[in-house]
Formats: structure tokens, sequence, C-alpha cells
């Protein structure tokens, strides 16, 4: 007797922590068939994050269309810690190309794979923009984030641009 009621107590017990874990999964998860990726946009010259800066998630086109006759590109804001968030339909192109216009020059490769971000995280090169090689090891990426570093144009290279 004592054996049968030790196993309706061990059911019970097991089938609490199952339907606890599955709330958990309710409340704090993302929505079933989405994947969340970070952007980071960082200033190259001084290392600040950028604000209020559109960021272009750019997709394959075998990814889903945001919707009917709309071209395979997101664009998200960074708020005013310089992160932009993109919510991805599953499944995720193999690749993704990233795009920071305006008056900012990226100095980051624009294109990662898409594994790879959300698996480990990615810290983009400053490239150019960074001679000594310091900038990036000041920053670190978790799993779905990807670090973007941006150089804004000078008012005298704007200038330049526009010469003939």
């Amino acid at each position: 007797m004592q054996e049968g009621g030790n196993q309706t107590v061990m059911l019970r017990l097991c089938g609490t922590v199952i339907v606890s874990l599955w709330l958990c999964g309710l409340l704090f998860g993302q929505e079933p068939g989405t994947a969340t990726l970070k952007v980071h946009v960082i200033n190259a010259r001084t290392g600040k994050a950028l604000r209020n800066t559109s960021v272009f998630l750019s997709r394959d086109q075998t990814y889903p269309r945001v919707s009917s006759g709309a071209p395979p590109l997101l664009k998200a804001k960074t708020d005013a810690h310089g992160w932009a968030s993109f919510s991805l339909e599953m499944p995720v192109p193999p690749d993704l190309f990233f795009a920071v216009p305006g008056g900012d020059r990226l100095c980051s490769p624009y294109q990662y794979t898409s594994e790879e971000i959300l698996k480990n995280g990615v810290i983009g090169g400053a490239g150019g923009c960074d001679p000594k090689h310091k900038l990036a090891q000041n920053f670190s990426a978790a799993p779905g984030e990807l670090v973007l570093f941006v150089k804004p144009y000078t008012r005298w290279e704007l200038f330049k641009r526009e010469l003939p």
C-alpha cells in the first residue's frame, strides 16, 4: 500500500513540474516559429551606442515577405541604448544582410550567417574604422546578438561626397 501511494505522489509531482515548465515557456518564451535577433549599433569614433538609428535587415528570396508586395526587408530603429530588435519567422535564411543608411558608413561586414548569430552571437569587425583593433575588444555579444560598428560621416566628408 505504501508503494502505491509513493507512485501517486511521484506522478502528481512530475505532472506539476511539467505543467509549471509549460506555463513558464508561455509566459517568458517567444512566439513559436520565431527567432529574436538584436543588433547593437556602435559609433566607431567614440565607442558609444547610436540612438534612434535605422537598421535594415535584408533576407534572401526564400524567406517569407513581410507583407504581400513588400520587399524582403525589415527595418528597426535603435533604442536609447543602441539596440534594434528583429523578430524573424522560422526558418531563418542562412545568410542575413545588414545596412545602416543615412549619414553613417558601416565599418563592419554587411553579411553574416544566421546560425552563427543565433548560436554564439557575433561582433562585427570595425575594419578600417579602427586601425588599432581595440574597439571590438570592449564589446561582447550573447547568442542572438550582433554588434555593428558605424562611422558617422563628418561634415567635410559629406561635402566631398556632393562634389562631382
